[in-house]
C-alpha cells in the first residue's frame, strides 16, 4: 500500500509542477489527458471559469472501441474531442502533459 501512495504523490507534484505554468483561458483552454491501465480520457478545460468545455473517453458510448488503452483508441478519443471541441467554438489549444 506503501507504493501506491507514493506513486499517487508523485503524480499529485507533477500536475502542482505543471499548472503552476499553464493555464487554461477562455481564448486558448487547457487540454488535459489522463491515461489509466485500461482507457484514456481527455478534457478541454478553462480554468479561468472553472469549466469544462468538452471531454471525451475511450468509456463513451459514442467510441466504437472495445479496449481502450491502446494507440488506436487514443486516436479515436482525439478524433471525438476536437469534433465537441469545434462544436463548442475553441480551435486551439494549451497542452497539458
Amino acid at each position: 500500500m506503501e507504493f501506491n501512495k507514493l506513486k499517487h504523490k508523485r503524480r499529485t507534484r507533477r500536475k502542482a509542477r505543471i499548472r503552476r505554468r499553464i493555464t487554461g483561458t477562455p481564448d486558448m483552454p487547457r487540454l488535459t489527458v489522463f491515461r489509466s491501465l485500461n482507457h484514456i480520457y481527455a478534457q478541454v478545460i478553462d480554468d479561468l471559469s472553472g469549466q469544462t468545455i468538452a471531454s471525451a473517453s475511450s468509456r463513451d458510448k459514442q467510441s466504437k472501441m472495445n479496449g481502450g488503452g491502446n494507440c488506436k483508441a487514443a486516436g479515436e478519443v482525439g478524433k471525438l474531442l476536437a469534433e465537441r471541441a469545434i462544436s463548442a467554438g475553441c480551435s486551439k489549444v494549451v497542452f497539458d502533459r
